[in-house]
């Protein structure tokens, strides 16, 4: 980072990465990758060894100048251009990262859209504007650390440093100053005045006035002066380029209110997001009815956004619950983020992390449903409400046996058996012989059917096989919130699948699929995915959308709320209409979290922990 920061300034983004979890060799060279058909090792020039199962090497770009060369054009690093991007040969022009102008190759975006419009003005006979050079900026994310830096920020004999620590908090501020104007800046952990710095680096201001409130400027009477100074020119987000002007136009003439809009419109903070703050300003100053989405995080324990989450626990292979909150949180948790965090692991890394039994509700960790009574609720697994003599006997001998006060058909067509106390759950789970139901979890409930081709003489497909492998292919998973499924044979819609989490709607000739549908206080009819010939591909529509929906939704989110706040469309655009290797991947990781999923009654035979089936003490006696 030495073209970036200087000393202290790396020292300040070495010891955050370092509280994250990363070890830093800095100062050192690589000597050898040590290793016959794959990587083993890495040996440094000092003699270390590190042993290794994957490097990469990072080498930085290298302007392609070949094509140049080529055509007899004069090449240094780059293709030298002069101020109105032009080559050494009259009739050829060239921008970007290929050119070098007054000794200087841009690796940005921001400078390609400058020197593209002095080259418009060349082309077409309006000779007159020049690209006089732009002020170097970075503004990286690195870790979750924001960093920006620009101009020319070293220490040098005529140049006075304006500084700011708190290594607390781990913010740090440094502004080069020449002859009272800003020559170059430094900011680590706090980037939110970089869009001034940037205005004052490109206008020459002379500071020197100002310069008590260099870092931090008082109080404005006016809270939108720092817009207001902005030259509708002016970089907005550099990472696609976007200025003020192209802001407001598009406020102007799209109506953008919101954040959302605005990144869908113009692009703008979709690429490091260090850009936000400014853009969310803007709205709030030209926007006529401005929107303010709130940013809900997690909890109090861990401040982070559950996307946010996703990401740091994608990106840093974190795979217990303890170590995010050690991490990232307050080393405790509670019963909001904790579950939350378990889904994610568990379906982040299909299945293969630390199981925290603490961090479960207590229905998941007894895998029966409570009741007010501090009885449990016990349903047996009936796929598609399809069941047999035998399994029905042991039923009622089970209810005989453990005097089950109630035993009532549910409306998801099973039997449910209501009032076993807790210490019973293993005998009750060995004497039915029968898979989890899973009616307690935010998991697979079940998949209703009707009767289909078998004896409805309305039937069109095979609703009840179609259901049971439904059912089969989806059960013993989690999920962001509880999913329930049905199929029907025809459209008269006897199990009710458009108001269902999936549902297959059975045609002449195929199948509807339906998702995001609700029949609780608010009914919702479900959205059309995809209409599909064979009972293959609805079932594997079925798989991307729950898929999907697993890994996008937030925990606790319906469907019918998750496809309303993405839209019909983008799930659509991301599923079934997605590349082959798009839909291949959601399969495959669906695919590796089933391969490690198995009944939780399992357990009632070797209990995780002794006191998990004890029964549960009176609170008289707790007392």
């Amino acid at each position: 980072m030495e073209r970036q920061l200087d000393a202290t300034g790396g020292s300040y983004l070495a010891t955050r990465m370092e509280e994250l979890g990363v070890r830093l060799l800095l100062g050192r060279t690589t000597k050898a990758i040590i290793g016959s058909e794959s990587a083993e090792a890495v040996e440094l020039g000092d003699g270390t060894l590190i042993g290794a199962d994957l490097v990469v090497v990072a080498a930085g770009i290298r302007p392609n100048v070949e094509l140049g060369r080529q055509a007899g054009l004069a090449v240094n690093r780059g293709i030298v251009v002069n101020d109105y991007m032009e080559t050494s040969h009259p009739d050829i022009f060239a921008v970007g990262e290929c050119v070098e102008h007054n000794g200087v190759c841009y690796g940005l975006v921001a400078p390609l859209l400058e020197q593209g419009k002095v080259l418009a003005a060349t082309i077409t006979g309006n000779r007159g504007p020049v690209y006089a050079g732009t002020v170097q900026a970075a503004k990286l994310k690195i870790m979750g650390v924001d960093v920006f830096s620009a101009g020319a920020w070293a220490d040098a004999p005529d140049a006075e440093p304006v500084r700011f620590e708190d290594s607390a908090f781990g913010v740090y501020k440094k502004l080069s100053l020449r002859g009272g104007k800003l020559a170059g800046v430094i900011l680590v952990g706090d980037t939110s005045d970089s869009h001034r710095y940037m205005e004052w680096l490109r206008s020459d201001a002379d500071l020197t006035a100002q310069r008590r409130h260099l870092l931090f400027p008082p109080p404005a009477a006016d809270a939108g002066l720092d817009i207001a100074q902005m030259a509708d020119s002016a970089t907005v987000c550099g990472c696609v380029g976007v200025t003020k002007g192209t802001i407001i136009q598009a406020i102007h003439d799209s109506g953008v209110n919101t954040m959302s809009q605005l990144k869908d419109v113009t692009r703008a903070s979709t690429g490091c997001g260090s850009c936000t703050s400014l853009c969310q300003e803007l709205l709030k100053a030209v926007a006529p009815e401005f929107e303010e989405e709130a940013t809900k995080l997690l909890c109090g324990c861990v401040p982070f956004t559950q996307d946010g989450l996703r990401a740091i626990l994608r990106s840093q292979k974190l795979r217990s619950v303890q170590d995010v909150l050690d991490i990232y949180g307050n080393g405790i948790g509670c019963e909001v983020c904790k579950p939350a965090l378990s889904y994610m692991l568990d379906m982040l890394w299909c299945g293969d992390h630390e199981e925290d039994r603490s961090a479960r509700f207590i229905n998941d960790r007894v895998h029966a449903n409570i009741q007010k009574d501090g009885t449990f609720s016990v349903i047996p697994r009936i796929r598609g409400g399809v069941t047999t003599p035998d399994e029905l006997r042991r039923i009622a001998d089970v209810a005989d046996k453990y005097k089950v006060p109630m035993v009532k058909i549910t409306g998801s067509q099973r039997i449910d058996l209501l009032g076993i106390k807790k210490e019973d759950l293993p005998k009750v789970w060995a004497d039915l012989g029968m898979p989890s139901g899973q009616a307690y979890t935010k998991g697979v409930r079940m998949v209703k059917t009707c009767v289909g081709t078998d004896f409805c003489r309305f039937g069109t497909q095979d609703s009840t096989s179609a259901g049971i492998e439904m059912e089969r292919r989806f059960e013993n998973l989690f999920t962001p919130h509880k999913v329930k499924m049905a199929t029907v044979g025809c459209p008269r819609n006897c199990a009710e699948a458009t108001v269902k989490d999936i549902g297959l709607v059975g045609q002449e000739g195929g199948w509807q699929v339906v998702v995001g549908g609700a029949a609780g206080k608010s009914v919702r009819k479900a959205d059309l995915l995809i209409t599909v010939e064979t009972t293959d591909a609805a079932l594997e529509a079925s798989e991307l959308f729950f898929q999907y929906y697993r890994e996008h939704a937030n925990y606790l989110e319906r469907t019918y709320d998750f496809v309303e706040r993405v839209g019909i469309d983008k799930v659509r655009k991301d599923t079934v209409y997605a590349p082959e290797i798009v839909r291949e991947a959601l399969l495959d990781r669906l695919r590796k979290s089933k391969a490690r999923a198995r009944d939780a009654w399992l357990e009632g035979q070797t209990p995780v922990n002794p006191t998990q089936f004890l029964p549960l003490r009176p609170i008289e006696e707790l007392r």
